[in-house]
């Protein structure tokens, strides 16, 4: 497990737990002071790097974390996803798209890698909507979040939380269309 797997040190707890308080300076502390104690462990390098990308919103730090916890370990598909997750909040699609390949070869589920491609082609077209190539990425986007939603497999634990990612993504998109199509 990897939550487990990442966890194990007091400090790494620590940070877990002032994560979920919403201490944010705390985590780091906690963090980087686990990581002082156990720098060979991917799955913590995995954990911060995803705390830095969501929580405190800074995508480059997180993704030299996600890099070395994937050159830590290179059969963990957390960690590909947490880098592509990475390349594709700093606007690199393709660097994207080539790392949550590699998760889903490492087992991500296919619905889960389509609907983060799909999630990545709208957050970019949004950003510049009447950009040169905005009009096929939308489309991209949309076929990949309709694919997800074919995918997705009933036993999987994520279904629902996945499945009302990729409909909130659906309503989105046909949004984002609308105003699009509405300025042309």
């Amino acid at each position: 497990d990897r939550v487990a797997e990442a966890f194990r040190s007091q400090f790494a707890k620590a940070a877990k737990i002032a994560t979920a308080q919403g201490d944010l300076r705390v985590a780091e502390d906690n963090f980087k002071l686990a990581l002082e104690e156990e720098p060979m462990n991917a799955a913590l390098h995995d954990r911060f790097a995803w705390f830095l990308l969501n929580r405190c919103q800074r995508p480059d730090d997180a993704k030299k974390l996600a890099e070395q916890a994937v050159k830590l370990d290179a059969h963990n598909a957390d960690a590909s996803l947490t880098l592509s997750l990475c390349w594709y909040r700093l606007g690199e699609l393709s660097k994207g798209d080539i790392e949550i390949e590699a998760a889903r070869k490492k087992g991500k589920p296919q619905a889960l890698c389509l609907l983060r491609m799909g999630i990545a082609r709208y957050h970019l077209v949004r950003k510049q909507p009447y950009g040169k190539g905005a009009s096929e990425l939308l489309k991209q986007g949309v076929i990949f979040v309709e694919q997800a939603i074919k995918s997705m497999d009933p036993k999987d634990s994520f279904i629902s939380k996945n499945m009302r990612e990729a409909r909130r993504y659906e309503k989105l998109f046909l949004e984002l269309q609308h105003q699009i199509k509405s300025r042309q």
